[in-house]
Formats: C-alpha cells, structure tokens, sequence
C-alpha cells in the first residue's frame, strides 16, 4: 500500500490554503465589479423609468464594469477549479496511511 509523507502532505495543506485564498480574492474581486455594475444598471434604468435618455457616460461606465464583471468571473471560475483540483488531492491523500504509521501487529508500513 502507498503511503503519504508527512511532510508532502504538510506542503499540500499549505498549497490547498494559499489556492483557497486566491479563489476567495477572486470571488471578492468578482462581488466588487458586480456591485459596481449593478449599481450602473441601476442608474440608467432610473433615468429609462424617468423617461430620460440614459447619460452617455453611465452607459459607457455600465458597459465597463459588466467587461470587468465578466473578467472577474472568469478569474474567479478559473481560481475554483483550481482550489478544487488541489482540494481533491489533498483529500485522496489524507485519506492514505502516512508513511510510518503502524499497522495491526505493530508493524509499521514499509515493514510489511
């Protein structure tokens, strides 16, 4: 049977962890150009609703916080896929024997 050494899976923790917090900052990044998009098609449809040609320059902003919305997104889907590629690593490896554990019989694993 295949062992993990401790200190590979340590070093997979420490992987696992930095990928989660580049996927939280992407979904972070991803919530902010939201807002801000949301926050411009508010804007502009108040000014529709008002009967208002819609204000050039919100229109042109609107059009570059839904580009940096979709952006984020992608960054985002791409730093998840990440986070769970190393996270199924992780867990397929906590869940093998650690090199020198012992087994029934007080052999250890590279014993028998």
């Amino acid at each position: 049977m295949r062992t993990v050494d401790p200190q590979a899976l340590a070093e997979l923790v420490k992987i696992s962890e930095q990928a989660r917090g580049e996927y939280q900052a992407a979904l972070n990044a991803y919530d902010a150009a939201n807002a801000l998009s949301n926050s411009g098609a508010a804007l502009i449809a108040d000014q529709i609703v008002a009967g208002k040609t819609p204000d050039p320059d919100w229109v042109s902003r609107y059009e570059k916080y839904r580009n940096s919305t979709d952006f984020a997104r992608s960054i985002m889907i791409q730093k998840y896929d990440e986070y769970s590629l190393i996270s199924d690593q992780l867990l397929e490896a906590m869940q093998k024997p650690s090199a020198g554990a012992t087994a029934e019989g007080g052999e250890t694993n590279n014993q028998r």
